[in-house]
């Protein structure tokens, strides 16, 4: 017999909602962003992941070791001074702190739900970024999911639209990249089709195939509030 816990997902998803029940925080974006993980379980889903808490782990003993006696006295007794006067204290001393400056912090989340939990919702919005952070960090079955949901929104004015704005974020990667072939592949079958839409469509639609258009366009970010959007779960 087979027993399954049905509410294992939620549960996992509870806990990297919890600042004091995870033990690294990612800071992610420009802005910094707290965004909080399990070490464990993202060593385990993920050599990328393991590597570099690994590498940050190595890098913090190593400072720690260059300090002399006194210092590391000092700083023990304002450890345990925090810890008894605030939880913030206590956060910020015991958590493993790891920048990520390339995906957005909406973006890396999804990843969180993903990685801890097994499952997460791709849209239009959040294919993009999905598919890059999936490539960077060895997660095979939700890139070919988010390449599969790719494929699905080319067709659709609305969706493809979207995710083009979306695409302005990551033109650096190699993701990126096959997401504008695969467009371009498109138009060239139908090439009726630029003709058939929007003035705005045509206007972003070959901006952002010609990479001429400026990172971090929103203006249309609202297209996709009654869109499609596909559930994954590892």
């Amino acid at each position: 017999m087979v027993v399954k816990d049905s509410c294992l997902s939620d549960d996992m998803r509870s806990i990297i909602s919890v600042p004091e029940l995870c033990d690294i925080i990612f800071l992610v974006g420009p802005q910094r962003m707290p965004v909080y993980g399990l070490r464990a379980i993202l060593s385990a889903r993920s050599r990328i992941f393991g590597l570099m808490i690994a590498s940050h782990q190595t890098k913090l003993q190593t400072h720690r070791g260059k300090n002399s006696a006194i210092t590391n006295t000092l700083s023990c007794v304002r450890t345990i001074a925090r810890r008894r006067s605030s939880h913030h204290g206590q956060d910020n001393v015991t958590k493993l702190t790891i920048p990520i400056e390339d995906f957005e912090p909406d973006i890396f989340e999804h990843l969180m739900t993903y990685v801890h939990a097994g499952t997460v919702t791709i849209e239009p919005t959040t294919v993009v970024g999905l598919l890059n952070a999936a490539q960077v960090f060895g997660f095979t079955q939700l890139y070919r999911s988010c390449l599969d949901f790719v494929l699905s929104c080319i067709p659709e004015q609305r969706s493809m639209e979207a995710m083009l704005i979306s695409a302005t974020h990551y033109y650096g990667f190699k993701s990126t990249k096959l997401i504008l072939k695969m467009v371009k592949t498109y138009m060239n079958d139908y090439p009726d089709l630029l003709n058939m839409r929007s003035r705005n469509f045509r206007d972003l639609t070959t901006k952002v195939l010609s990479g001429t258009i400026s990172d971090g366009v929103t203006s249309s970010t609202s297209v996709c509030s009654d869109q499609k959007r596909r559930s994954v779960t590892d």
